[in-house]
């Protein structure tokens, strides 16, 4: 560190002098410490010689693309009404999802789409009854609740109608 006597009038430190080494042996040192880690990693071992960490996944068959199925996204350790909560937001996603494309689309006029708003309220009391199942602290009463406002907010959207084209 500079002592205060060391400052210049411009208000900056002068330059140190980083110590002389010579580049050959830190290319050396490097080089070293590379070959050491491959050779650890060839082995399932990080820096220190302990065992790796595991690894990633398997991509599932078909791609990174592919569909998830229920069993490879299950959740375990859930309780009951857990279950049941996972699996009505799981149904009102997919439900919005659905809504999302069909309004996307050129092709469809609003008559055409109004038939999925009649499963909203059915969802939305779903959702519902799920939360009543939960403790009112837990996160997924929470995500429950924001889904349920959804459904009812796109639902009421729909109804006002805020989608007709204004030409």
């Amino acid at each position: 560190m500079s002592k205060i006597d060391q400052i210049g009038p411009g208000g900056g430190i002068p330059p140190e002098s980083p110590p002389k080494s010579s580049s050959k042996s830190k290319g050396k040192a490097f080089q070293e410490l590379l070959d050491k880690a491959a050779a650890q990693e060839g082995r399932g071992e990080v820096a220190g010689g302990k065992p790796a960490a595991a690894s990633a996944p398997p991509v599932p068959p078909g791609g990174v693309d592919a569909p998830l199925t229920p069993q490879m996204v299950a959740p375990t350790g859930l309780n009951p009404a857990q279950s049941r909560g996972m699996d009505a937001a799981q149904r009102a996603l997919d439900l919005l999802e659905r809504y999302a494309q069909a309004l996307g689309d050129p092709k469809l006029t609003l008559k055409q789409v109004a038939p999925l708003l009649d499963s909203f309220q059915d969802q939305a009391q779903a959702l519902e009854q799920a939360q009543a199942g939960l403790e009112p602290g837990e996160r997924l009463h929470a995500l429950l609740e924001e889904v349920r406002v959804l459904l009812t907010t796109q639902e009421i959207k729909f109804q006002r109608g805020d989608f007709v084209p204004t030409t």
